[in-house]
């Protein structure tokens, strides 16, 4: 049985992330010509977690906690299966954008409707909020870009350099609530 919650602090311990498995291998990506338009490019690389990124991760989002946001998380049975996480820091011209820094599945649950309900757990905390906007800046491979373009996610209309220059080959995507 699927069990969403909330996270603590006292959640993020880094045997949370012991199982989780990031592991996926990229064939295609969106990439994005000097005009304008967009192209899918073939391409292959992996990506994967070894112990030292999980503890960055588990960092990261204690991080996101201390400075105000929230960690959502999806549990079968007690095994953590995914996560997503929302900072609670208001950017852009009119401090309209709020950020989801992070929506990951574990290879084995992925097409189970999970990073569906909890990127929705993230856009009603959003909500909660008073934000116009939440700001993705997401991988452009082709599944990640199918995701968040089904989940209603376009292209943002101000790019954030400072999270542009932390992944410049990402899509710097926006969800308008």
């Amino acid at each position: 049985m699927m069990i969403y919650k909330e996270l603590k602090i006292t959640d993020l311990v880094p045997e949370l992330l012991n199982d989780f498995d990031r592991h996926e291998k990229i064939y295609r990506a969106w990439r994005l010509r000097d005009d304008g338009s967009e192209y899918l490019k073939d391409i292959y690389y992996e990506e994967n977690w070894d112990n030292n990124e999980l503890l960055c991760i588990c960092n990261e989002l204690k991080s996101t906690f201390e400075k105000g946001g929230s960690v959502f998380a999806a549990f079968d049975e007690s095994k953590l299966v995914g996560f997503a996480s929302l900072e609670n820091e208001f950017f852009g011209s009119k401090k309209q954008y709020i950020q989801l820094s992070n929506l990951h599945i574990t290879n084995s649950h992925r097409h189970k409707g999970i990073g569906k309900t909890l990127f929705n757990m993230c856009i009603d905390k959003a909500r909660e909020l008073k934000a116009s906007k939440v700001y993705i800046s997401a991988s452009s491979c082709e599944n990640a870009q199918t995701f968040y373009r089904c989940m209603g996610c376009i292209l943002t209309k101000e790019v954030n350099k400072k999270l542009y220059n932390l992944e410049p080959f990402d899509y710097h995507m926006e969800y308008i609530l």
